[in-house]
């Protein structure tokens, strides 16, 4: 029989300002990585996080939310104009982060092949370096030490990290 768990309010406004999952079943499907955010909620396989852990996640809610909203917009207006539908737009913006990640790792991921191939002579860790060189992972990174970024961060932040996709060692 299956049981119901109910929530306070307390608990869903709780949630709504630290939207994470912890000891979720999603990253434990995932054997790479401890946590993921996942459509603007973190998911993670430990019972709790590290502050500098919770603001590198955060700052990918933030990056995720930005991305949705800009192509929902762009959406409105071809709708408006007569386009293409809204409903396309929605579900466009849903997915388009993660369309951009997977677009930009692949692209980092050939470059990172030729630069390790031509200039290291070691193909060792061109996954991971690829991963590193990400615009959206570079800004977390960068700035997950920053308790206090998310406070000041300029909107779509992550684009000036754009154009730097060989990091020397």
């Amino acid at each position: 029989m299956a049981t119901f768990k109910f929530y306070s309010i307390n608990s869903i406004k709780a949630f709504l300002k630290e939207p994470i999952w912890y000891n979720s079943f999603i990253a434990k499907l995932l054997p790479s990585c401890h946590t993921i955010m996942l459509f603007g909620v973190v998911c993670t396989k430990r019972s709790e996080l590290r502050d500098k852990d919770k603001n590198h996640e955060f700052i990918h809610c933030v990056q995720y939310k930005e991305v949705a909203v800009l192509v929902l917009l762009i959406f409105a207006v071809l709708w408006t104009l007569g386009i293409c539908p809204l409903w396309h737009g929605t579900l466009t913006s849903i997915l388009s982060y993660y369309s951009i990640y997977c677009i930009e790792y692949v692209i980092d991921v050939i470059i990172q092949f030729f630069y390790n191939l031509f200039q290291k002579h070691d193909l060792r860790d061109t996954g991971h370096q690829s991963y590193r060189c990400l615009a959206f992972e570079e800004e977390a990174y960068d700035k997950q030490s920053d308790l206090n970024y998310l406070k000041y961060r300029k909107p779509y932040a992550f684009l000036k990290y754009y154009g730097t996709v060989i990091k020397k060692s």
